[in-house]
C-alpha cells in the first residue's frame, strides 16, 4: 500500500468534518431563531437537499430578504467557523502521516475546500507540515470526481500517476482517482457507509480507520 507519493482528501479522511456539513442546514435554520414547530417542518423538507437547493428553499419558504446566493454564502461562513475552531481530526490520521513520513513518502492534499481555509484548518490541528502543497478543485477548475485534479497533483509531484497512492472517503473521488491511474486506499467514514460496497469495488484496498493502516506499513 506505500507508494513514494501521497494524495490526501482532507474533509472525512483528514478531518471529521462530515458530521458538521451535515448539521448545516439545521444549523443555519437555528440561526434565524424560528419557533420550534417551523423548524421540525423546515427539517423535513430539506434532509435531502444540497447547498444551493436548500439555501433556494429557504429563501421562497421563509420570504428572506436575501438572495438564495447570499443565503448559501451565509452557511458557509457558518462551515468557515467550524473549519477554523472545532472541527477534529480523525482517530489516528496523525500517527499514520507521521509513520509515512518516516518512510520517505511526500505528501500533499487534494480537496474541495478552498486551500486558504484548508490550510488555516490544518495548521490549527497541527498536521499542515506533513503536507507538501494543498490542491482545491478551486484550483484546477474542476472537482474531485474528474482524474484531472488528480493528474494534476502527480505533475505537481513531477512523478507519474502509479507512484502515488490517494486516500478518500467518497466513491466519487476513488473513482476518478482510479481513472488517473493512482492506487487508491479507500477510507471508512460514517457518514458515507451506504456507499461502502461500491467503495469496496472501486478501491485497491479499504481500511476501516488509520489504526488499521498502520499495521499494514
Amino acid at each position: 500500500m506505500v507508494r513514494p507519493f501521497a494524495i490526501f482528501d482532507m474533509d472525512g479522511t483528514l478531518v471529521d468534518s462530515m458530521p458538521y456539513w451535515s448539521r448545516l442546514t439545521e444549523e443555519y435554520l437555528e440561526s434565524l431563531q424560528l419557533p420550534e414547530a417551523n423548524l421540525l417542518d423546515l427539517r423535513e423538507h430539506v434532509a435531502m437537499m444540497g447547498l444551493q437547493e436548500s439555501a433556494e428553499f429557504f429563501q421562497m419558504e421563509l420570504g428572506l430578504e436575501k438572495t438564495p446566493e447570499e443565503i448559501e454564502l451565509e452557511m458557509g461562513d457558518l462551515m468557515d467557523h467550524h473549519y477554523q475552531t472545532d472541527i477534529p481530526l480523525r482517530d489516528g490520521i496523525r500517527d499514520y502521516l507521521e509513520k509515512l513520513r518516516d518512510e520517505g513518502v511526500s505528501m500533499c492534499v487534494v480537496t474541495l475546500t478552498p486551500a486558504p481555509l484548508a490550510k488555516m484548518c490544518l495548521e490549527r490541528l497541527g498536521i499542515a507540515e506533513y503536507f507538501s502543497f494543498i490542491l482545491s478543485s478551486d484550483d484546477v477548475g474542476v472537482s474531485t470526481d474528474r482524474p484531472e485534479i488528480f493528474l494534476q497533483a502527480a505533475w505537481e509531484f513531477g512523478v507519474y500517476p502509479p507512484d502515488v497512492v490517494v486516500y478518500d472517503d467518497a466513491h466519487y473521488a476513488a473513482r476518478a482517482a482510479k481513472e488517473a491511474g493512482c492506487f487508491v486506499v479507500g477510507i471508512y467514514e460514517q457518514t458515507h457507509a451506504e456507499q461502502w460496497p461500491r467503495m469496496e469495488q472501486i478501491c485497491d484496498a479499504v481500511i476501516e480507520s488509520w489504526q488499521e493502516a498502520i499495521e499494514y506499513l
